[in-house]
């Protein structure tokens, strides 16, 4: 499906492929992190509680590879290049 909500060690998590409807979701506050990709642009950002992210491409196509990670325990995220 083009959106999922899962909650993983109790972190509430949504992905979808589009910026737009992950921006909005995460600005509802409504969940810990909202993840994206479709542009394949990096960008890491809070909204209260919720983060939003696009760990950018692996492939490195048009940018630095990079992957990201998310400490559900800590609720913070960290983007890895490669």
């Amino acid at each position: 499906g083009i959106y999922a909500e899962v909650e993983i060690a109790g972190a509430r998590v949504a992905m979808i492929h589009y910026p737009e409807p992950a921006l909005r979701i995460a600005q509802s506050g409504k969940l810990d992190l909202v993840c994206y990709g479709h542009d394949h642009t990096r960008r890491l950002e809070q909204f209260d509680h919720t983060w939003l992210l696009n760990p950018g491409e692996i492939l490195g196509l048009w940018s630095t590879p990079a992957w990201a990670l998310y400490d559900t325990e800590h609720h913070t995220v960290e983007i890895f290049e490669v």
